[in-house]
């Protein structure tokens, strides 16, 4: 039998303990879990789906930002500043995933941000930077100022 989504919801913090798990199976299944609950509950849960931004398994960032997707924008730039830190992490692919989560983000909520993504941007990583820059410039200059 399939547990309903209000019944799941109560695992909801035991799930979010196997995002530690040392498996990237578990770890996984654990965010595909957490896929699974109402929006309003999942909110709950996202700054531990942001810190999976950060795995070292590709299959478990893109899960976790695919699960980021389920949140309204207005929650998700609640986590804004968290998902800027991932930006100067050493895997090229966490990097990737944390820009792909700020191009979620509507134009105020990333243009409080834009002096924090420059500030961690590493100028050695040309392609970071570039996307970095392409996403600021997109803003419109309406809201920058």
């Amino acid at each position: 039998d399939k547990l309903d989504k209000a019944e799941l919801a109560t695992h909801g913090f035991a799930i979010v303990a196997k995002l530690e798990h040392a498996s990237a199976n578990v770890r996984r299944a654990a965010v595909l879990a957490l896929k699974l609950l109402e929006t309003t509950v999942l909110a709950t849960h996202g700054a531990a789906l942001v810190g999976r931004l950060e795995d070292s398994d590709e299959h478990v960032r893109d899960e976790a930002l695919s699960a980021l997707d389920k949140l309204d924008k207005a929650e998700l730039a609640t986590h804004g500043s968290a998902i800027v830190d991932k930006l100067d992490n050493l895997n090229i692919g966490v990097r990737v995933t944390a820009m792909r989560a700020l191009k979620k983000l509507e134009d105020p909520a990333l243009a409080m941000l834009a002096g924090a993504i420059i500030a961690k941007l590493d100028y050695s990583n040309e392609e970071t930077c570039f996307k970095a820059f392409r996403l600021i410039s997109n803003l419109q200059t309406s809201r920058l100022g």
